[in-house]
């Protein structure tokens, strides 16, 4: 196991695992998920030490995807208050990390997350989201039922918040997830 890999607690099926079940990457070469699961790992880690104030030296393969973060964040109107943070739900058996909580200027709390992804995917996306939002609640955060997520670019340019809502149809395509994926795996 790597620096960067976190146990989960036994038993636990984390949401990233949930919406694998669907593969939209099938097609893609194993070294182009490798390298931009890479990425992902990289900037998140950057975006968070960022956050928390702690210098980390940001590696030249994120350079544009860090100055996009940068650029995003100078150009919203979203203070992030709350770093990177995994949250449990012992109910359901589920995990996932957020990435991010802002507050706006009126005081109400946004789940943020971010991708490094080339194109839009807002299906799966929303899907995410209301887990995150799901978690976040049940562990005691007042999340408005809107929540974001910022697309970032290789090119350095400001990323891109593509906004969401919490809704009952998207929560039961949730559930239907879940227990698709427990029957499929069990």
């Amino acid at each position: 196991m790597s620096n960067n890999e976190e146990i989960i607690k036994e038993g636990y099926t984390r949401v990233s695992s949930i919406l694998s079940q669907w593969d939209r990457f099938g097609k893609i070469p194993r070294h182009i998920l490798e390298n931009k699961q890479q990425i992902g790992t990289l900037i998140h880690e950057a975006i968070n030490a960022h956050s928390i104030g702690a210098f980390l030296p940001v590696d030249s393969s994120i350079d544009g995807y860090f100055q996009s973060f940068l650029e995003w964040q100078k150009l919203s109107k979203f203070n992030l208050i709350f770093p990177e943070q995994r949250f449990y739900c012992d109910k359901l058996k589920i995990t996932g990390k957020i990435d991010a909580i802002a507050v706006s200027s009126q005081g109400e709390l946004f789940l943020i997350d971010y991708k490094t992804s080339a194109s839009k995917d807002a299906r799966m996306w929303q899907l995410q989201g209301c887990f995150y939002h799901y978690l976040a609640t049940i562990n005691k955060l007042n999340l408005s039922k809107r929540f974001f997520f910022v697309q970032l670019f290789k090119d350095g340019s400001p990323g891109q918040a593509h906004e969401f809502f919490i809704s009952n149809p998207i929560a039961n395509v949730c559930k239907a997830a879940l227990l698709s994926y427990r029957y499929l795996n069990n």
